[in-house]
């Protein structure tokens, strides 16, 4: 049966390629061109970056020919989202988790107006604290009430911080239509 499917589906790739070809012996011919390029340049003096640039400060030759520099942007001028991921096993439990938490709080009051954060923390298990994106403020109260037990299940903490960046990197946010600042707490994973 298996064979059958993939004869079936061989003979209509068949027909569908041969459907698509060109008619009276001539050949069609596609053309492409590339209008922009994005070109990630670092300028710094004395290990600082060098501000105030704009276009007309550089120069761009592609094959020895000059090509126009469109626009020049700061890096800094750029929103970022900044994913915690926080370990709150025993091993951290007490002072060290008070470090993570105060440290994390550091960073929070640091992002700008268009930037986004969200707390993932992970211990036996893995929890979304506060989904990226979620307000700041909420995401400052879930740390200040983390609290150190359990083992450790790192590997699981960074497969799912990984996926959560994948999926909240779309364009879209958060993909739940639930609240988007409510916890959610995943199984175990099993391998």
């Amino acid at each position: 049966m298996r064979r059958r499917a993939v004869s079936v589906l061989v003979a209509v790739v068949a027909a569908l390629s041969l459907s698509a070809a060109p008619r009276g012996g001539a050949e069609q011919t596609f053309k492409a061109a590339i209008d922009l390029v994005r070109a990630d340049i670092s300028v710094t003096r004395g290990g600082q970056p060098v501000r105030g640039l704009t276009a007309a400060d550089f120069s761009v030759h592609d094959s020895g020919v000059a090509q126009r520099v469109n626009s020049v942007t700061l890096v800094e001028d750029l929103p970022v989202s900044v994913l915690l991921v926080l370990d709150t096993s025993g091993s951290v439990k007490g002072e060290r988790l008070q470090h993570l938490a105060a440290a994390s709080r550091g960073l929070l009051e640091n992002l700008r107006p268009g930037d986004r954060a969200g707390l993932i923390t992970f211990s036996d298990r893995v929890t979304v604290q506060a989904a990226l994106g979620a307000p700041r403020q909420t995401i400052a109260d879930r740390l200040s009430s983390l609290i150190g037990k359990n083992t450790t299940a790192l590997n699981d903490a960074v497969w799912i911080a990984l996926l959560l960046n994948c999926i909240c990197n779309n364009g879209k946010g958060w993909p739940s239509p639930s609240s988007s600042d409510r916890p959610a707490t995943s199984k175990p994973m099993r391998r």
